[in-house]
Parts: structure tokens; C-alpha cells; sequence
């Protein structure tokens, strides 16, 4: 039988990724697509599935990566915005604020002088006295060396892009392992044989871990020494 050509290849393709995809095997697909095909005059044999599925993990690991930069590219993108308007929002909060503040008092004329009163057996009488309003006017004069939650703002914005880009020096972490994080658990009293039997599956394991512990084995209320032979 003859080869398929390019454009019969690229249509098998997109028939095996769509089977593929729906969960059929590789059986599965040889046959239903060599049935198919045999009625074009050419034959699509397991090996063939095989290659073209190999094919289409490399482009699926192609496409995944190139969606993943997309991705990164625009979420880069939205991080550059919004830190440019931390910046603008920052030297907006900077410069000197002038404070004015005025306050009002009533004065008398220093050339009107209140009259004397008279004998406290005479009537008196309020002569009109004319007043003045008088305003002081303070300033003051602050300098403001800007808002420092938009500068909190264009640090989180670095450490984004930092971890985004995947930038972050490794970091040294002392880990404390599981076997003796276990032996510290089980001289607790926080973990006890049976339980541990029923998730590793491994007596032995136990038995040695209860063993480092120092703790004696109890299995159905009866009481075991496990020697330390390590």
C-alpha cells in the first residue's frame, strides 16, 4: 500500500489525539482508525500509532510551554502596570503641604476709652463703644517623603515578578527526616503500632522504628521487648 501523504497524516493526528483524549487505547485507535483508513488505500499499523503518538507528546509538551509563557507574559504584564501606578501613586504622595489656619477675635480702638461710671446712686448709661474684627493667619509648612504603603506596594509587585520568573535562590531548609520525626512521635505517645502497621504495610518497618524509640511493642493488650540490635 502506499504512504500517506502529509495532509493524510496531519488529519490521523487529529483523530488520534481526539481518541486518544477520550480515553481509548492504543489497540483501540490502530483499529478503528486502520478500518477507516483502509478505505482511502492506505494502512495505519500499531507501530504507526505509536510514532504518531509520540508525535503528538511532543507537541502537546510544545503547546503546554508556549501557553505557559503566554500566561507569563501577560500576568508580567499586569504586574509592570500596576507597579507603574504604585510609582505614580508614591510620587504623587511627595512635596510640601502648606496649612492655613485663621482665627477670628473681636479688639477695641486704642482711641475709644470706656467712660467712668458714675455715683451708684446715679443711673448709668452704656455709651457705644466701636469694635474691630481682627484676623490672625497661620501657616505651616510640612514635607511629605511619601506614602510608604505604595512603596509596600512596589516591593510585593518585585517579589511577583521574582517568584513568576522563577528568580528565588534556592533555600536551605534542615529537614528533619521522617524516620526520626516518627521516633520522636511514637516516645510522645503520638503514634502507636497498629496504626502505623496499617499505613506502611511493613511490620518490620515498625518494628525497627519502636526499636530506635526505645518503646515496647503492644500489640492486643500484651506487652513485647523489641531489643535494640542496631
Amino acid at each position: 500500500m502506499p504512504r500517506r501523504s502529509f495532509h493524510q497524516r496531519e488529519a490521523d493526528l487529529e483523530l488520534i489525539n481526539a481518541w486518544y483524549l477520550q480515553g481509548k487505547s492504543q489497540r483501540q485507535i490502530a483499529e478503528e482508525l486502520g478500518a477507516l483508513r483502509n478505505e482511502l488505500g492506505y494502512e495505519v499499523s500499531h507501530q504507526t500509532i505509536s510514532n504518531d503518538l509520540a508525535e503528538l507528546r511532543k507537541r502537546w509538551q510544545v503547546t503546554a510551554r508556549t501557553t505557559r509563557d503566554k500566561h507569563i507574559a501577560q500576568e508580567l504584564a499586569r504586574i509592570d502596570r500596576l507597579e507603574a501606578e504604585y510609582w505614580k501613586q508614591y510620587f504623587d504622595s511627595m512635596g510640601e503641604i502648606v496649612t492655613i489656619t485663621e482665627h477670628e477675635r473681636t479688639v477695641t480702638p486704642d482711641d475709644e476709652k470706656p467712660p467712668k461710671p458714675k455715683a451708684s446712686n446715679q443711673a448709668t448709661e452704656s455709651a457705644a463703644i466701636p469694635l474691630d474684627i481682627q484676623r490672625d493667619v497661620t501657616k505651616r509648612r510640612e514635607f511629605h517623603t511619601g506614602n510608604p504603603a505604595y512603596m509596600a506596594g512596589i516591593e510585593r509587585c518585585i517579589q511577583l515578578r521574582v517568584s513568576l520568573l522563577g528568580l528565588n535562590a534556592p533555600t536551605k531548609r534542615t529537614e528533619v527526616p521522617w524516620e526520626l520525626q516518627a521516633v520522636e512521635d511514637i516516645r510522645a505517645g503520638l503514634l502507636d503500632y497498629e496504626t502505623l502497621v496499617d499505613a506502611f504495610d511493613d511490620p518490620a518497618l515498625v518494628d525497627n522504628l519502636f526499636a530506635k524509640a526505645g518503646v515496647p511493642v503492644k500489640v492486643a493488650g500484651e506487652k513485647v521487648d523489641i531489643q535494640d540490635d542496631l
